[in-house]
């Protein structure tokens, strides 16, 4: 096994200390750590972690402030979820077909870090559902460092009775890591649809 050097040594322990003080510290005892940089100040330092070559080591280089900003910046943000109606609805043969989608946004301060969104697409005919397909979208901001998208945690859909409607759940798993030395911050976005054969559709959305 290759042994660290003291130089990575140094780097690990200087992560991990700005990672730990930032979310395990309770808020009184770490206002006078935590970071007055300004956002867009903070935006410009993401942009420069995402293009370094090594990036466990670009953070490390920061100063206790600067991390402690970055991950501010990163990890308390705003996850915001909304219905989506696609224009690709059409009807043919007796038949109609809808597109609808949830989306689960998490917005920090410049905008949108990741996106999770739930597509269904069904065709009914007035008395029961004929055809369906659901798949999901994932985007991650190229400046959001350190944020990842897992998986999915559950996928499912099924027929109601008689084929009355269908109904289609997801729940995505994000996460928000430092290189090798683990990952801090866990989102599990989650949204379901259930449309029905006259052409009623349902939807909720949320995420912990």
């Amino acid at each position: 096994m290759k042994k660290a050097t003291p130089s990575r040594l140094l780097r690990i322990l200087s992560v991990i200390l700005a990672i730990v003080s930032f979310l395990v510290l309770p808020a009184s005892g770490r206002a006078q750590e935590e970071s007055t940089l300004p956002p867009e100040k903070t935006f410009v330092l993401l942009q420069e972690l995402a293009a370094a070559p090594d990036r466990e080591a670009a953070f490390a280089e920061l100063s206790p402030r600067e991390q402690q900003a970055v991950i501010k910046y990163l990890t308390s943000g705003t996850l915001v979820t909304i219905p989506l109606e696609n224009h690709s609805d059409f009807s043919v043969a007796g038949e109609t077909c809808i597109t609808r989608g949830v989306a689960a946004i998490y917005y920090v301060a410049n905008g949108a870090a990741w996106e999770y969104v739930h597509w269904i697409r069904a065709c009914y005919n007035g008395s029961r559902i004929t055809w369906w397909t659901t798949w999901r979208e994932i985007a991650v901001a190229w400046w959001a460092v350190g944020w990842e998208f897992v998986g999915d945690i559950e996928n499912t859909s099924y027929l109601g009775p008689n084929a009355s409607n269908i109904y289609a759940y997801r729940q995505g798993h994000f996460r928000w890591c430092v290189a090798s030395l683990g990952c801090f911050t866990n989102v599990y976005p989650w949204s379901w649809h259930r449309v029905h054969a006259d052409g009623r559709w349902y939807y909720g959305m949320g995420g912990t």
